[in-house]
């Protein structure tokens, strides 16, 4: 069963929305704007990705640029974001290694991504991808953390419906 529902819209949704970041300069206005949302966050990394039968991560900052580098594509098995299209909603998880969900993940088993932070995001009520915050070691996220998150969330789903209507990004 697909995660998340549809996933022929959101497949189709997700491959249009990477398809506009990568024909645009949108990286230079995305980067920096992920770069500010660890250091509001104090985190090792973050990422958007689209998201419909693989991840394809669309921009990253820190850690990130390490594990999944932009124009990455992962299989959603080996993706911690499939929990967050599975769980339809914001997913903190304080120790991969501790959370059966992700323990087996490529990532995890590396030591790599300890702490994870996702939320969906949505266009026109779609969800195509996920905006996360990754940490080195294990993070008890909060409720602040959670809100922060959230708000570039929404923030960024409607810089990708800007771009994917074919107008500039801020």
């Amino acid at each position: 069963m697909p995660v998340g529902g549809s996933l022929s819209r959101r497949a189709q949704r997700a491959h249009e929305l990477a398809e506009a970041v990568s024909r645009s300069d949108a990286a230079t206005t995305l980067d920096p704007r992920l770069a500010a949302l660890c250091d509001e966050l104090r985190t090792d990394g973050a990422a958007l990705s689209a998201v419909s039968d693989r991840r394809v991560t669309l921009a990253g900052c820190g850690l990130v640029e390490r594990v999944a580098p932009t124009g990455t594509h992962v299989p959603l098995d080996d993706a911690i974001c499939a929990n967050v299209l599975r769980h339809d909603g914001l997913l903190a998880i304080p120790d991969t290694r501790l959370d059966a969900r992700v323990a087996s993940i490529p990532v995890v088993l590396a030591g790599q991504v300890r702490a994870y932070l996702g939320s969906p995001v949505r266009c026109d009520g779609v969800l195509v991808g996920v905006l996360c915050v990754i940490a080195g070691e294990p993070r008890d996220w909060t409720a602040d953390d959670e809100a922060v998150l959230t708000r570039y969330a929404d923030e960024f789903a409607r810089e990708l419906r800007q771009l994917q209507d074919g107008a500039a990004l801020p």
